[in-house]
């Protein structure tokens, strides 16, 4: 299973283009000089808000098509960060830490946060061959996320989608539902 997350939302995407984002390549740290393999991310195409943990820098994903989108108060912060109107709904990471908008992500050896500036260098370098255009947004707040490779499985992402706090996993109305109920 060693791409199985990454290649369902590849298969989501119709360019090559996308494929060729989602698929894990070599970033190094700017703390520790490690290296560690990665996979960018768009959450446009993905139709999809994101969080990082606070504590180890996985990335959580909120997908739209979720019915448990309807649980959250409204946004106006789409295809980007959370908004952290979000953060209560949302169950901790593996590692114990909470997923948070102001939160960045972190190198998955030494844990201390990267500098979208510095990623800037591997990010450009490996992304911008694909397509004459493309650079990298700058900062960790927009479209583009990374997801890390998880250095204890060496195969599998950092990534968890729709991490819904048990309590909140109960069948919801939709939005339309409630907006033509009359409860």
């Amino acid at each position: 299973m060693l791409f199985a997350i990454d290649l369902i939302h590849a298969f989501a995407c119709n360019s090559d283009y996308d494929e060729h984002m989602q698929l894990l390549h070599k970033g190094d740290c700017e703390h520790c000089h490690e290296h560690f393999n990665y996979s960018l991310w768009n959450a446009e195409l993905g139709e999809c808000s994101y969080a990082y943990c606070d504590a180890c820098g996985s990335v959580a994903t909120i997908e739209y098509h979720d019915p448990r989108m309807a649980l959250l108060p409204p946004s106006n912060l789409m295809h980007q960060k959370i908004d952290a109107s979000w953060e209560p709904y949302l169950a901790p990471c593996n590692c114990g830490g909470s997923f948070r908008r102001a939160a960045l992500p972190r190198c998955p050896l030494c844990h201390l946060e990267l500098s979208a500036e510095h990623a800037g260098t591997y990010l450009e370098a490996m992304h911008a061959h694909i397509t004459k255009n493309w650079r990298w947004q700058g900062n960790w707040n927009d479209e583009y996320f990374i997801a890390m490779e998880d250095p204890k499985t060496g195969t599998e992402t950092m990534l968890m989608a729709n991490p819904f706090k048990s309590g909140e996993t109960k069948k919801s109305k939709s939005r339309w539902t409630s907006l033509f109920s009359s409860d």
